[in-house]
């Protein structure tokens, strides 16, 4: 039995339901930073409907990139004040012996962040930031990796060598030995 005959005797699938204003509504919804998996539950669809919409459907994928998009980079200029510093206003409210209120318009500044700062920096000039040893003419790179939930810093791992699970120092080969020749 060929594709052919098997695919005339599958029943057709049932239409996903999709309307062109779901494409607002995700843009919205992924501003806000919702992922793919949150778009589903809000359709009330399977993750699978959505990546069929994206893919049939130009305009829900489009306005899908554009919020994600906005969600990005305002999460970049966050880490970026972070990273730097910065000061926003605020106010100061206390009490006098008698009980009244007193109110002082006040500037807060929150210090940099030198984790934001590295952070941001080994992603955004990775050739300058990350981190790096030289082992034996081996270029190594040292990783960051979530053991239990947890971020842990991994081993250093020789670039073109097998990747770590565990975490444990790398095993580089050692030279081959020569064998003596008989005779």
């Amino acid at each position: 039995m060929g594709n052919a005959q098997i695919a005339e005797k599958r029943p057709a699938h049932r239409p996903s339901g999709y309307r062109k204003s779901f494409a607002e509504e995700a843009r919205k919804l992924c501003e806000n930073g919702a992922t793919d998996w949150e778009l589903a539950q809000h359709f009330k669809v399977y993750r699978s409907t959505i990546s069929l919409w994206k893919a049939v459907h130009p305009e829900f994928m489009d306005a899908i990139k554009l919020g994600k998009g906005a969600a990005d980079d305002r999460v970049e200029r966050s880490l970026h004040e972070k990273a730097v510093g910065y000061s926003y206003e605020s106010e100061k409210v206390h009490f006098d012996k008698d009980g009244n209120v007193h109110r002082a318009e006040i500037v807060e500044h929150v210090p940099p962040s030198d984790i934001a700062a590295m952070f941001f920096l080994k992603n955004r000039r990775p050739d300058e930031w990350r981190e790096r040893i030289d082992i034996n003419g081996l270029q190594a790179i040292t990783l960051n990796i979530a053991l239990g939930g947890q971020l842990s810093q991994a081993p250093t791992l020789a670039v073109g060598s097998a990747v770590v699970i565990e975490n444990t120092p790398p095993v580089l080969p050692l030279p081959k030995r020569e064998e003596p020749t008989s005779g």
